[in-house]
């Protein structure tokens, strides 16, 4: 997911809207996204970027890091 400090969010959307492309790997994907998010800083742009290109709310990407933050304590 990783490559040069930064998700490869336009490869990875692109590959998604493939036709040949499964459900059940697009709702996997996702998920590592949300959970690649809840480990790794990223600013309100690239947050902003994913739920465009890729359908998943920025809620849900911040509930993730406040959950987290909370199990940490």
């Amino acid at each position: 997911m990783w490559y040069a400090k930064n998700l490869q969010i336009d490869n990875i959307a692109d590959r998604l809207q493939e036709s040949n492309f499964a459900e059940i790997s697009k709702k996997m994907m996702r998920a590592v996204i949300v959970n690649h998010s809840s480990m790794h800083l990223i600013d309100y742009k690239d947050k902003q970027k994913i739920e465009a290109k890729l359908g998943i709310p920025t809620q849900r990407l911040l509930v993730q890091n406040i959950k987290k933050t909370e199990s940490e304590s």
